[in-house]
């Protein structure tokens, strides 16, 4: 609803109203993702798509706890890929480069 689409170009946003009392926090767990169903399971019925694994993989980021959870695990799954080696030279941006860009790169690439 209230979709606009400029240029062809379209974009996803949250727009959220809340009011907050001094102090206090409040934190929302936001999850875009996409499941693909295998064929003979992509229907729950005529027309209705099974939802079940998005539910399953929604369920997985329930809380912030859970959501820093995959954060350090999807931290510590890169900094191991991209740790096996290092280059250390005098320019930082070389550096980075070399030690991630790079890595990340063949790592996607290939």
């Amino acid at each position: 609803t209230n979709s606009v689409a400029s240029g062809w170009q379209p974009i996803a946003s949250h727009q959220i109203n809340i009011t907050l009392n001094p102090g206090e926090t409040r934190s929302f767990v936001f999850v875009l993702g996409y499941i693909e169903n295998p064929e003979d399971e992509k229907w729950e019925s005529k027309g209705v798509v099974n939802k079940k694994r998005a539910y399953e993989m929604l369920d997985r980021y329930k809380t912030d706890a859970d959501v820093d959870k995959a954060f350090a695990e999807l931290n510590e799954y890169w900094n191991g890929l991209l740790s096996k080696y290092t280059v250390k030279s005098s320019n930082d941006k070389v550096d980075r480069m070399v030690n991630i860009w790079n890595q990340y790169q063949c790592m996607v690439t290939f």
